[in-house]
């Protein structure tokens, strides 16, 4: 055993180990002054392309220790460069050239465990890993640790088995989509803000969100505003809220009642961040809307953040209208407190090249964001096509008129197919999306009343929604469905089995209309019975039997 001299142990009072998984070569140290972190640079992102060399696994892992002090280091040995060697010569030189404390051993099988307890002996350290060992991605390990591992690595193991490994063994287990129960977890990031969220994802004790953090009021929110805003730095949101009767839109008194509680309750709006056009409505903000949220974020001298992603999907008026553009025509707002953001996922096509942009007029919000940049780099390869894509004007224009055209004919399909049976949609101009009205749906109108339909449509129909309260919508009901992420043939099956889903429910609630009218009908003549005659019908009668 040998966790003491590494500082392992198992951790007290169930907080989890914090752990992270490197994939870059970019790091700073400032990112762990808070926390024990185990550290380490696999070779995971060749596990389905390549296997690098040893020589090559060095580079990465030196680059990783020259960023980080604190954190204990585990090197994780690239294929082929252990399975038949019986010279300790590789492990020493994963330690001494490539700056680790530890090395990491992939399977379970009782060579891998001889070799393991050879390597402890020798006096390194080593990590085990069991469960789905991605080098061997067709074997699955499930050996044990009695080879003198300070650590075991549980990946892709069923939660039960990997809690009663946890209970069982006396060394720290690392979880990898291993479920919760696990001493510590490994999330793969790549990014300073992403190491915030690692860092408090990991500590299981500290999930609750600090008190006295600030607030962000929002306008219409969106999803995954919870998860960036929330999960990675314990802010607090405070929704405006927006109903149905003026078609959601934001209004001057929603957002100072929304204001005004948040201080009562002594939270501090910092800043104010919307979409625009809006996800999950479809909507872009005109003008006028525009002016109202400028001039409320500058008398209240708080910041706001424009979501524009959308941007360019706007197929039909009003059109699109830029907060900077807006800032042009209204030099008596504070241009510090203006910042947008934008990505080429949605309006290009391209989420996977990870690229997006922060348009600050507060230098020290872009000196801020350039220096965090270095943490996730966009790759010299990716820059040098996207700056010759993004170069020919042409090409841009005619792209961007294609899209246009496209997500509106596909939105013209979708509504009218939804209109014939009888389903109603936020009226809209923008977006992959729209929000769709179920309302009649409902067994009553509540929110629980909108998750069980919810999950009808999801489980039997087959339908992939979002209900609208995971987007704050304050009436119950409403469903954004998107339908700019498939081919025409996927969409007219949707289409056909959300027809046939509204069709029978429309049946059944005609049926049980009918049979509690009959029920009544028959208690009228009942009673008609009784005026009639003082005499009670007889229990022989047709009636009463029927």
């Amino acid at each position: 055993m040998v966790s003491k001299p590494l500082g392992v142990r198992m951790p007290p009072g169930g907080r989890g180990i914090i752990c992270c998984a490197c994939f870059t070569n970019r790091w700073d140290s400032s990112s762990y002054q808070h926390s024990k972190l185990i550290k380490i640079k696999p070779p995971s992102f060749t596990h389905f392309l390549c296997y690098i060399s040893l020589d090559e696994m060095l580079v990465h892992c030196r680059a990783v220790a020259r960023g980080a002090e604190r954190p204990l280091l585990v090197g994780d040995l690239p294929f082929g460069s252990y399975e038949s060697s019986t010279d300790r010569v590789v492990f020493f030189r994963v330690l001494k050239e490539g700056g680790m404390d530890a090395i990491k051993l992939e399977g379970g099988s009782p060579s891998r465990i001889t070799a393991a307890r050879s390597v402890v002996e020798a006096g390194i350290a080593v990590m085990g890993h069991v469960g789905l060992t991605p080098q061997a991605i067709s074997v699955l390990g499930c050996g044990n640790c009695k080879a003198g591992c300070f650590s075991v690595v549980l990946e892709c193991v069923p939660p039960p088995v990997a809690a009663a490994a946890t209970s069982a063994l006396h060394i720290p287990t690392i979880g990898i989509g291993a479920g919760p129960f696990c001493s510590g977890q490994f999330p793969f990031i790549s990014g300073y803000s992403k190491v915030l969220q690692a860092v408090r994802s990991s500590r299981r004790s500290d999930q609750q969100s600090t008190p006295g953090v600030e607030g962000r009021s929002i306008q219409t929110l969106v999803s995954r505003f919870d998860r960036d805003l929330s999960w990675r730095t314990g802010v607090r949101i405070i929704p405006v809220e927006c109903n149905s009767s003026n078609n959601f839109q934001v209004t001057k008194q929603a957002l100072e009642s929304a204001y005004l509680n948040a201080q009562e309750t002594g939270i501090k709006i910092k800043g104010l961040i919307l979409a625009n056009p809006s996800n999950p409505l479809g909507t872009s903000l005109d003008r006028e809307t525009l002016q109202t949220l400028m001039d409320f974020i500058n008398d209240k001298q708080i910041h706001l953040v424009c979501d524009e992603i959308y941007a360019a999907t706007v197929f039909a008026e009003p059109r699109f209208i830029s907060v900077a553009e807006m800032i042009q025509e209204m030099d008596h707002v504070n241009r510090n407190l203006i910042h947008i953001v934008y990505s080429l996922s949605k309006d290009m096509g391209l989420p996977g090249f990870r690229v997006g942009v922060v348009y600050s007029y507060n230098d020290s919000v872009v000196t801020c964001a350039r220096r965090m940049s270095s943490f996730g780099l966009v790759s010299s390869q990716t820059q040098s096509f996207l700056a010759a894509m993004l170069s020919d004007q042409i090409f841009v224009d005619n792209f961007l008129k294609e899209v246009s055209k496209r997500v509106a004919k596909r939105h013209l399909i979708f509504t009218e197919g939804l209109k014939e049976m009888g389903v109603s949609c936020l009226t809209s101009n923008a977006g992959l999306f729209v929000l769709m009205d179920l309302r009649q749906m409902l067994k009553d109108q509540t929110f629980e009343s909108e998750m069980s339909l919810w999950r009808i449509i999801i489980n039997k129909v087959k339908i992939n929604i979002s209900p609208g309260s995971s987007f704050h919508c304050s009436d119950p009901g409403w469903f954004r469905v998107c339908f700019a992420n498939m081919d025409e043939d996927t969409l007219q099956t949707a289409l056909q089995r959300m027809k046939h889903f509204v069709l029978r429910h429309r049946e059944n609630k005609k049926r049980k209309s009918f049979q509690e009218n009959l029920k009544l009908s028959f208690s009228s003549m009942t009673y008609d019975e009784h005026v009639r005659t003082p005499t009670l019908m007889s229990p022989h009668s047709p009636l009463v039997r029927t």
